[in-house]
């Protein structure tokens, strides 16, 4: 789990998605699919554990204060949840310090990381959350 943590900002730039809102949630429903196809159940659930909170968080977090953002959470989470199905083996496997010389294009292709959304598509979900959170505080 310590790579895990390592590695996680390396998913984003292999997967397309982006640390934005919405990238965000749609990493943590791309690697569970892969997770759970892979795996058994219990292993994968194991493995899954801090997604698992994550996107209960956000979720509910999205829900209650950023009703901008919660509306595109579904697709978000839909469109990686596709790319996680067509991958060859969950990200959490794929041998890292092997593929540093590598092309992100030549990983994706390799591992079945396909489609990927275009750059930028949700980078406007960061600053509704901002927005949102801004505007809260203003009226406390």
């Amino acid at each position: 789990m310590k790579e895990r943590t390592l590695t996680h900002h390396i998913e984003y730039m292999i997967t397309g998605s982006e640390t934005d809102h919405a990238g965000e949630i749609a990493l943590l429903a791309a690697n569970a699919q892969a997770l759970y196809i892979y795996f058994r159940p219990e292993l994968a659930a194991s493995f899954n554990r801090l997604g698992t909170y994550l996107r209960a968080k956000t979720t509910m977090k999205s829900g209650l204060f950023y009703p901008q953002t919660f509306k595109i959470e579904p697709d978000a989470e839909y469109l990686d949840a596709q790319q996680g199905r067509n991958w060859k083996i969950p990200l959490i496997m794929l041998p890292y310090c092997d593929l540093v010389a590598t092309r992100v294009s030549d990983i994706r292709a390799e591992y079945g990381i396909t489609p990927t959304i275009p750059s930028g598509s949700w980078k406007w979900t960061t600053a509704a959350d901002k927005e949102a959170r801004a505007a809260a505080r203003a009226a406390e």
